[in-house]
């Protein structure tokens, strides 16, 4: 019987092509248009999830009063918060910071020179808080250097080809770094884009030399807390801001907030930033078009369908006269409907497929 239905509904949709392309072509691009934006929505509400236990992961911002009328929002804190938090606040279980290289790094290959924007100096425990899928070499290895240097897989290929990138030498001013371990590129849902990282205290020792950004008064470095399951994150904020107080003295004109990790991505609350940051907003608002685009798609074909129905009304009647009873009938539309459908998905499978390397480079 229902193979009698498929029949009978490809024999009608063929009979009425430009109706059943009309169709298609409607209900493909709905779809197409719905996924890729819901594939956009889902990869910004993910952003850095991927870490392990990325819920007890949260950066501290400071707030600055500069004056009575100003407030500034930083990212950054002192040098000496970190071990300080750690040492003073049980909460705690891991504190460790990061800092965006200040200017573009020239790096020096083999008398060769190639530019770097994507530069950041990391302390020894970054990765026992963030999560880096090593390639070649390792995080042991790394520690060992003091001037080891760590490269994504596309720098790597950029700098050295197909040559094993452990143990190249790449200079930077004077130093001689060696590259100790190559990560996974960083995944699209991920605030870190850097592409080269090195030691932190390489950075602190040059800035100790000249006596700029190690006091507790100069906000440089941002800092990372991983806390424990079971603690009290209003708590923890009102020890760090004890800590803060206590160690700046009666100049200290910052209080502390923490900001965790899954809402970094949505955190527009800093004039400043070294990562990309968006307005959660705008992912209702997108996921709301979406399904608009899909709602008014499947309205168009119910549309086109009922205004093609009248016509069929002579092929109903004589369904009738034959012994077709009315569930039937409806069996018969059903069949056809489901099958404009799952063409049409069909297609949008293959057009997403197709635009999704434009798409992502669009996006």
């Amino acid at each position: 019987m229902f193979k009698s239905y498929f029949k009978t509904a490809w024999r009608n949709l063929w009979r009425n092509k430009t109706t059943t392309f009309i169709n298609l072509f409607g209900l493909s691009v709905g779809i197409t248009a719905a996924v890729l934006i819901l594939m956009w929505v889902q990869n910004e509400r993910s952003f850095d999830t991927y870490h392990p236990d990325f819920k007890n992961i949260y950066r501290i911002v400071n707030h600055l009063k500069v004056s009575k009328e100003e407030d500034w929002v930083l990212e950054t804190s002192p040098l000496a918060m970190a071990p300080a938090a750690k040492q003073e606040i049980p909460e705690i279980t891991t504190s460790t910071r990061i800092m965006s290289a200040l200017e573009t790094q020239i790096f020096n290959i083999n008398n060769k020179l190639f530019s770097e924007k994507k530069c950041a100096y990391i302390d020894n425990n970054w990765f026992d808080i963030f999560y880096y899928d090593f390639k070649q070499g390792n995080v042991a290895s790394f520690l060992k250097d003091p001037h080891g240097i760590i490269l994504t897989e596309s720098k790597a290929v950029k700098f050295f080809g197909n040559q094993d990138a452990i143990g190249q030498t790449i200079k930077i001013d004077s130093t001689n770094f060696t590259v100790r371990a190559v990560v996974k590129d960083n995944p699209s849902n991920s605030s870190f884009q850097i592409d080269v990282l090195m030691p932190l205290s390489i950075f602190v020792a040059d800035q100790k030399k000249i006596g700029k950004r190690v006091d507790w008064g100069k906000f440089y470095y941002i800092t990372f807390l991983k806390l424990k399951n079971t603690a009290n994150t209003n708590a923890v904020v009102k020890k760090l801001n004890i800590v803060m107080a206590k160690n700046k003295g009666k100049d200290n004109n910052a209080t502390i907030s923490l900001h965790s990790l899954a809402s970094m991505h949505f955190d527009t609350s800093m004039g400043f930033s070294s990562f990309k940051h968006t307005e959660k907003k705008k992912t209702y608002i997108f996921s709301v078009l979406a399904l608009m685009l899909l709602l008014t798609a499947c309205i168009n074909y119910v549309n086109l369908t009922t205004a093609k129905a009248s016509l069929r009304a002579k092929e109903v009647s004589i369904r009738k006269i034959v012994g077709a009873y009315t569930k039937h009938l409806f069996l018969q539309f059903i069949t056809e409907s489901v099958v404009v459908s799952l063409l049409a998905l069909a297609i949008s499978i293959l057009l997403i497929r197709l635009s999704l390397p434009y798409f992502n480079q669009l996006t």
